[in-house]
């Protein structure tokens, strides 16, 4: 097998294998771990050398071409097969950042202890407050949740961006997205609506904002959110404001955190690749 090239994002990789099996294309991948850092390098047969290393160009030149996001689509499942590791929880935990997981285990922990009988001491503990004395209180919303499938899908959200974004640009702009955003869509769904609410969602709105506007604005190929998922998210905000919804949503959180996202974007990040 001949070596193609090497990739850091699993994302990216599947996204490109994808594309060879498509097209009929042979190919082989072997993850490797070095200090934390996975990458995945492709390898292909004689026969498809050539063929392939065009579509490496390609890919590489223009992760976002058609060509590329269509392949995605035709598959019902990733193609990706790793001879050298398997992608099993631990890789999975591995995968992302540092704040990345602690964000995730302080959310799981303090869902769990709302869960065995101590949810009205939690919440009253950490709910939104105007009070100065208590400045964390403006934060800590964002780590409640209210159900099992609340959590789940905010902590869905947020390792997929939060985790890019540790990968990509380090702890401490992860760290600046959250509390920025936390924040600003805290306050904005208090101020304008009540004090009763929780959830990562209005840090991952910021998220996406910010993901997408690194791959729009400043043309980054390893750090995007593609059209179709930051459209989807901006279909599901309207819909909550819409308010046909048969569960309540903190619209305004949303708003407020996907408008912070877009300008950190653009305040924090200056040049990617």
């Amino acid at each position: 097998m001949n070596f193609i090239g090497q990739l850091g994002s699993q994302r990216a990789c599947l996204a490109f294998c994808d594309y060879l099996k498509v097209n009929g294309l042979s190919f082989r991948v072997e993850e490797a771990h070095d200090s934390g850092l996975i990458s995945y390098s492709i390898y292909t047969s004689d026969s498809d050398l050539k063929n392939v290393q065009l579509a490496f160009e390609r890919f590489i030149a223009d992760p976002h071409h058609e060509d590329f996001l269509s392949a995605s689509w035709q598959l019902a499942e990733p193609v990706v097969s790793t001879s050298s590791q398997s992608l099993g929880l631990f890789t999975i935990w591995s995968s992302v950042g540092l704040l990345t997981r602690a964000i995730t285990a302080l959310c799981i922990v303090i869902f769990v202890v709302s869960y065995l009988g101590w949810y009205r001491e939690v919440f009253f503990a950490l709910k939104f407050n105007w009070t100065l004395s208590e400045p964390y209180r403006l934060i800590t919303p964002a780590i409640m949740h209210l159900s099992a499938v609340h959590l789940l899908f905010n902590l869905a959200w947020w390792w997929y961006l939060g985790g890019k974004v540790e990968k990509t640009l380090g702890y401490i702009t992860l760290f600046q997205v959250f509390i920025i955003s936390a924040l600003v869509s805290n306050v904005l769904q208090a101020y304008l609506v009540n004090d009763q609410f929780a959830g990562l969602s209005g840090v991952n709105y910021a998220l996406a904002g910010f993901v997408w506007t690194c791959g729009a604005i400043h043309k980054s190929t390893k750090l995007f959110l593609p059209n179709n998922l930051f459209i989807f998210l901006l279909v599901w905000m309207a819909v909550g404001f819409i308010d046909v919804l048969p569960i309540p949503m903190a619209n305004w959180a949303h708003l407020g955190g996907l408008l912070a996202g877009v300008m950190l974007g653009l305040l924090l990040v200056k040049k990617l690749k």
